[in-house]
């Protein structure tokens, strides 16, 4: 299958969709109906220049269609056979900003998260009342570290307002690489991969996984919620210089902690729990990438794969557990045919069936983790200033969202999951018994 651009017209390019481009296509449902894994990422933000507000407006409009330049991707969307990027221009562009630019008045944004839906197009929200703003994107157009590269590109261009056209020329120069292409990645079933493929989805495939049960399983579909928890930036110091002492990673530290607070809520609720993580995580492949695609490295796209994820929890082996899953995240990383970026096309069949089984991966937490935010994003822009950043995903029953990263020298955790599940109690007390266990563990209660 060849996944390279075509222009189908002055105005129109084509392309197939990658392998995670294609789940993702699958996820994306009925316009205007609730959909899962849509990418929501949100910012505070500040100008300093003392502009009025219908001047941050039309700023913020101007910088949205111009960075289509550089991002053409903010502009696509999924056809039938494929995805399709379009150049707006006169009356489409117009129609095209009216659609994507949208100016929240009376909601905030948990409240748009909340009552998300599937878009046509990625969208970005200005909330002038709070001075932040949210892009919906579907995550075959980004992925976390994707997110990342788009805020720096945006206020990059909100800072360096430009009057040049976009044009066909401008866009097809910048017309994003599919991870595929980019990584080789096999398109079809081959004795290579199938190997690898069946033992990716084995080693998470266990019935004996922990996970936060439902208050009712059989709940309608409801909300999209999201809560985090944020550490001051002197115990972030002191986890961040623990960790580091010890040979493990804040990653797997915050992760076995809270697989720790899972597992407590799951024996409460229903008098057992289990004793594994089994589940996958969500990793950048830029990392894989070869010198001669150095251009792509940030780029605005879906370049994610997965790595499976299979760590004992056991609340008297925090360290020993930790600092294995810190050593399988390095090793891991430096795998990709091993560990899932090239077996992914061959384990589909097997994950379905799995699936269909209901398989303990289906309902253990995901987990997302995006480092160092300031490593990718930009804090300060000439006379704009982001203020605070959020990411989350928009998750259907029975499974639940963990993302971490550390931003303005604070390590935040959270989760986003869906009200059928339960309230926002449960994850407000999942974080906090996260808290808890993590300073316990690394010897750091009443230290700060």
């Amino acid at each position: 299958m060849a996944l390279t651009w075509r222009q189908t017209s002055s105005t129109v390019f084509e392309n197939n969709r990658g392998t995670f481009e294609q789940l993702y296509y699958y996820t994306q449902g009925e316009f205007g109906k609730a959909a899962p894994s849509i990418l929501f990422t949100t910012v505070k933000f500040k100008n300093h220049e003392g502009l009025a507000l219908d001047q941050v407006e039309a700023s913020l409009r101007s910088a949205w269609s111009q960075t289509r330049a550089k991002e053409p991707q903010i502009a696509a969307r999924h056809g039938e056979n494929g995805k399709i990027i379009e150049l707006f221009e006169g009356k489409a562009l117009d129609n095209w900003l009216s659609e994507t630019f949208v100016v929240s008045q009376d909601k905030t944004p948990d409240g748009i998260f909340r009552e998300s839906v599937s878009r046509r197009y990625p969208t970005l929200f200005y909330f002038p009342a709070t001075m932040e703003l949210t892009l919906q994107i579907n995550h075959a157009w980004v992925d976390g570290r994707g997110a990342l590269f788009f805020w720096d590109i945006f206020f990059s261009t909100l800072s360096n307002p430009s009057d040049s056209p976009v044009t066909a020329e401008v866009i097809k120069k910048n017309l994003p690489l599919t991870m595929d292409t980019i990584l080789d990645v096999p398109q079809e079933i081959s004795p290579n991969v199938l190997g690898y493929a069946e033992r990716f989805l084995e080693r998470i495939s266990t019935d004996n996984a922990i996970f936060t049960p439902a208050d009712d399983s059989n709940a309608s579909l409801k909300g999209f919620f999201r809560r985090q928890c944020k550490l001051s930036p002197e115990i972030s110091s002191k986890v961040i210089s623990t960790c580091k002492q010890r040979g493990m990673t804040v990653t797997a530290a915050v992760q076995v902690a809270f697989g720790m607070a899972v597992q407590e809520y799951q024996q409460e609720k229903q008098g057992k729990a289990g004793d594994v993580w089994a589940s996958f995580a969500n990793i950048d492949a830029r990392r894989f990438f070869a010198k001669e695609y150095s251009d792509e490295l940030r780029r605005v796209a879906c370049h994610c794969t997965v790595i499976p994820l299979y760590v004992a929890i056991k609340p008297d082996t925090f360290d020993e557990t930790t600092v294995e899953l810190s050593e399988y995240y390095r090793k891991a990383l430096n795998h990709p045919n091993a560990e899932g970026a090239l077996c992914i096309p061959a384990a589909m069949p097997f994950y379905m069936q799995k699936v269909a089984e209901g398989a303990a991966f289906f309902r253990t937490p995901l987990l997302t983790s995006l480092g160092i935010i300031e490593d990718f994003m930009g804090r300060k822009f000439g006379q704009w200033e982001v203020e605070d950043f959020w990411l989350a995903n928009t998750m259907m029953p029975p499974s639940m969202q963990l993302f971490l990263w550390t931003w303005r020298g604070q390590i935040v955790f959270g989760g986003s999951w869906n009200e059928a599940m339960y309230g926002a109690d449960v994850t407000e007390r999942l974080l906090e018994r996260t808290e808890e266990i993590l300073m316990k563990a690394l010897g750091l209660l009443g230290s700060v």
